[in-house]
């Protein structure tokens, strides 16, 4: 995404899944399996690619939209007044789009096939496939913080502690003993989590080059490397941590060369895929580690600009509160504006706020 607000995408285009080109005003950008999804100021979602059995252009009639997440095969949208929209693939046996009766949401999470929201009183829903326990969230209190990941759910307390429910074949959801966690990142086969001193914990089968094929998985040699953190991004098999001097540090898995960051530098944003990591420069450049795949566009991007998860999260609390979804400023006046930054609310149409500025002012 750019500083502008359009948006580009490299990869498979496999189910037209990049083809954002036409994008304005994007504020927020979710990745599923074969499609992109992208918010923009009016709380308008676009959707580009396949969503199995349903189509994408599903969620052109959505409005006051706050917040968006993706599945392999749905897309959940989190609107104002706290209720949640869904479109994509539904398994009536699994019930992952079924969240018409949910109110009082301020976040929501989509995992392969299963969504979950937390409500404003810090309890958690969830519905969809529960064939792990990934949805057995109900006696959760005091969240402040829902991922949904493969096939697990993961819940960061108040007071720094987490909670994990699902998939734990791998050991991926023993996080009971954590402390002081701000952010997690979560794999099908582990779950790390960054604490407030900058050091990162993990749970899991991740594995680096020394290990081997009879080994049991949770080991890895140099984590101990990841400090002075103040973000992550988790590949299938490694951990990359942006520190705050602007380097990054990687570790795990090396045979794609998915850790060979250590003369990057002024980098503002980390994230990973399968097999690579990718940092975005102060300057709006984006440098990638020559991985499993090769991203040929990259190269070629200029001024993208980050868009963190708890920007969308405190937007989304501020429309709630009937705040500015922008600034946080108070509504109000004549025009129903926002008195800080002048902007309007969440799903005013345009040509109701240029008929407001002409007949009004």
């Amino acid at each position: 995404m750019t500083s502008g607000g359009t948006v580009v995408a490299d990869g498979n285009n496999y189910s037209n899944q990049c083809d954002t080109n036409e994008w304005r005003s994007i504020i927020a950008i979710s990745a599923g399996y074969y499609h992109t999804v992208g918010l923009n100021l009016n709380g308008d979602v676009f959707a580009v690619g396949n969503l199995g059995e349903d189509n994408t252009q599903n969620t052109n009639s959505w409005r006051n939209v706050v917040a968006v997440s993706t599945g392999d095969f749905h897309i959940a949208g989190l609107k104002s007044n706290g209720t949640v929209l869904t479109a994509g693939f539904f398994d009536e046996d699994l019930g992952q789009c079924n969240t018409k009766d949910w109110r009082g949401i301020i976040a929501v999470s989509t995992g392969k096939e299963h969504t979950v929201g937390l409500k404003s009183d810090g309890t958690v829903v969830a519905v969809g496939s529960n064939h792990f326990g990934q949805c057995n969230t109900s006696d959760w209190r005091d969240i402040a913080t829902v991922i949904a990941g493969y096939d697990c759910t993961v819940g960061i307390r108040l007071d720094g502690t987490v909670v994990a429910v699902g998939d734990n074949e791998d050991g991926q959801c023993n996080t009971n003993e954590w402390r002081d966690v701000v952010d997690v990142s979560i794999e099908e086969f582990f779950i790390a989590g960054l604490k407030s001193n900058g050091t990162v914990v993990f749970a899991g089968d991740l594995c680096d080059e020394d290990d081997n094929e009879e080994s049991d998985g949770i080991y890895i040699s140099n984590i101990d490397k990841l400090k002075d953190i103040v973000s992550i991004a988790t590949g299938k098999d490694h951990i990359a941590g942006l520190k705050a001097n602007g380097t990054v540090v990687a570790v795990g898995y090396k045979s794609d060369a998915q850790c060979d960051t250590d003369d990057w530098k002024d980098i503002v944003a980390v994230f990973a895929t399968h097999t690579n990591t990718i940092g975005l420069k102060s300057d709006g450049t984006v440098i990638v580690t020559v991985g499993g795949y090769s991203f040929d566009k990259i190269k070629d991007w200029q001024n993208i600009a980050p868009v963190s998860q708890e920007f969308v999260a405190r937007r989304a609390r501020w429309e709630q509160q009937g705040l500015c979804g922008r600034c946080g400023g108070e509504i109000g006046g004549l025009l129903k504006k926002c008195k800080s930054c002048g902007d309007f609310p969440a799903g005013t149409p345009a040509w109701l706020s240029f008929l407001k500025e002409i007949f009004v002012e």
